[in-house]
Order: C-alpha cells, then sequence, then structure tokens
C-alpha cells in the first residue's frame, strides 16, 4: 500500500466529514473523524483530505501520550 493511501470504499466520506465539522461547530463540540492506514489510527477535525500523508491526519497514538 503507498504512503497515504487509504481502504477508503465510501464515497461520500468528504460530504460526511463535513457534515460532522458542521454539528460540532454548531452545537460546540469537540471531535475527530478516525481512520486507518494498515493498523494505524489516524484523527481529523480541520479539512478532510484523500491523502493521509498530511498534516492534517495524526496518528492517534501521538494524541493519547
Amino acid at each position: 500500500m503507498q504512503a497515504g493511501h487509504t481502504k477508503n470504499i465510501d464515497r461520500q466520506v468528504e460530504n460526511k466529514f463535513n457534515a460532522f465539522k458542521e454539528y460540532a461547530k454548531k452545537y460546540n463540540l469537540h471531535w475527530s473523524f478516525v481512520r486507518d492506514i494498515d493498523e494505524e489510527l489516524y484523527i481529523n477535525n480541520t479539512i478532510y483530505t484523500e491523502d493521509m500523508s498530511g498534516d492534517n491526519w495524526i496518528p492517534l497514538d501521538d494524541v493519547l501520550k
């Protein structure tokens, strides 16, 4: 698997991400979208990109430390 490539098969994932983001903003909620590459989980609550190698996808382990 290429770096940053995911197994995503949901064509509506970006719409769902943006809907969650707007809902959280409206109700002042903390949120993150979680996805995986191989066995590692990543979170994002800024800008959705399919390519997970950018700065917006953060390894969950880094956040939980």
